[in-house]
């Protein structure tokens, strides 16, 4: 079996045994040390140059308390084959074990982890107050000039898309009170670049997680709310398992270190990779939204073979796999055939371009509904969705020709 990734569950504040060198992980141009003291739990260090990120370990609020500190008793646990364990007890409460786990992909320098709660006895994760009480990391940075947060969907209401959002930060949001959702943070200085980054959705003003700047520049990443249910067991038999978090060192620029994090999220994120697919979509409408809202124009104005191509050009540049055309394709819905008024070659040009870039055509759809003059809607008049006997179509459909709900629920859905 070709080794595809090395998943490693080790304990996080590691208790140094006299004359032992700490637990090194290799990976491409980087390496993970088990450091174990207090302000450096564990590095990342890029090999080539010796730049080095140092992590602190996570707090967690156990039975009431908050647990932090060094473990003991560490111990492999089973035959390290794909997955290989570690674990201890921390030293001030021997009844709780703390483990870390990491992926290492064979030519790629962003790291993924993970901490997890094991109880001897029966423990629980307490919310003092009704707040979440969890930070899962904290980095010092004093080498790296700027800061910048990146947030990967979020809404504007101007162009009525979710779109990616970048905010930079400077010395004097170092202040202890700035913090901000994220979910990546990237620095760069002097020719080298750093990543940060948690897997969770949240949406401004609705935090899950939050970064922090502290004055002795240091970030760290707290739990806001949604972590973890009041009372969360923690036992032999149920564990608590963090989210994925993510770490990156290399001698280049922020462009350099997007593209080694777009090829990690599509090839080195989960092991299944035939089963998980994540595709980097692209989607046309965003355009069409500052067409309407910016430009005062129809929102199909510029839905053409000409705007198409040139969007596709760009999209290639940075990297898109599916190229999404939203809702303009389509002569009619219900029949869901391309519109030759707008595409007088039915996308093939448009597919010969995706095809020469090793990219994929998506086409947006809605399966609920059928044009007044549609095939579909005759030869399934009584499929229509009612609300007490009535329909309350038809409407128009982003500006092609006025459709009728249809329900699901009947042999239309087959048809």
């Amino acid at each position: 079996i070709r080794r595809f990734t090395i998943l490693l569950a080790i304990c996080l504040f590691c208790k140094n045994v006299t004359g032992a060198s700490p637990v090194v992980l290799k990976g491409k141009n980087f390496q993970v040390s088990f450091l174990n003291s207090a302000k450096v739990l564990w590095q990342y260090k890029e090999t080539k140059t010796g730049k080095t990120i140092d992590f602190t370990g996570p707090l967690f609020e156990v039975d009431g308390k908050k647990m932090a500190g060094e473990l003991v008793n560490i111990q492999e646990i089973g035959q390290p084959i794909k997955l290989t364990m570690l674990q201890g007890a921390y030293k001030n409460n021997p009844d709780v074990i703390l483990r870390i786990c990491f992926r290492i992909p064979d030519n790629n320098p962003v790291v993924r982890f993970r901490y997890e709660l094991i109880g001897k006895g029966n423990h629980q994760l307490t919310k003092s107050g009704g707040a979440d009480h969890a930070r899962y990391l904290s980095i010092s940075v004093p080498g790296f000039s700027k800061i910048k947060e990146v947030k990967l969907s979020e809404f504007n209401e101007m162009v009525h898309s979710f779109s990616l959002s970048e905010r930079e930060m400077d010395a004097r949001n170092f202040n202890g009170k700035t913090s901000f959702m994220g979910p990546i943070v990237v620095g760069s200085n002097a020719g080298y670049s750093f990543l940060v980054a948690y897997e969770h959705g949240s949406q401004a003003p609705d935090l899950f997680l939050k970064y922090t700047l502290s004055p002795d520049k240091t970030i760290a990443l707290n739990a806001v709310k949604g972590n973890y249910a009041g009372g969360f067991p923690i036992t032999k038999e149920n564990s608590y398992q963090s989210i994925w978090f993510e770490a990156a060192v290399i001698k280049g620029s922020e462009d350099e270190l997007a593209a080694n994090y777009r090829q990690f999220m599509i090839r080195n994120m989960s092991p299944n990779s035939e089963s998980r697919k994540p595709f980097i979509f692209y989607n046309t409408w965003n355009f069409q939204e500052r067409n309407k809202h910016w430009y005062k124009k129809p929102y199909l104005a510029d839905m053409t073979t000409e705007r198409m191509l040139q969007e596709i050009e760009v999209a290639h540049q940075v990297g898109i796999d599916v190229f999404v055309i939203d809702a303009g394709w389509f002569e009619k819905t219900g029949d869901w055939q391309a519109s030759k008024t707008r595409f007088p070659d039915e996308l093939k040009t448009i597919k010969a371009k995706l095809d020469k870039y090793g990219m994929k055509l998506g086409l947006w759809f809605n399966p609920t509904v059928a044009a007044k003059s549609s095939a579909m809607l005759a030869k399934n008049k009584d499929c229509l969705k009612t609300f007490n006997g009535q329909n309350d179509g038809p409407w128009p459909i982003w500006e092609t020709e006025e459709s009728y709900g249809m329900c699901l629920v009947s042999r239309y859905r087959d048809a």
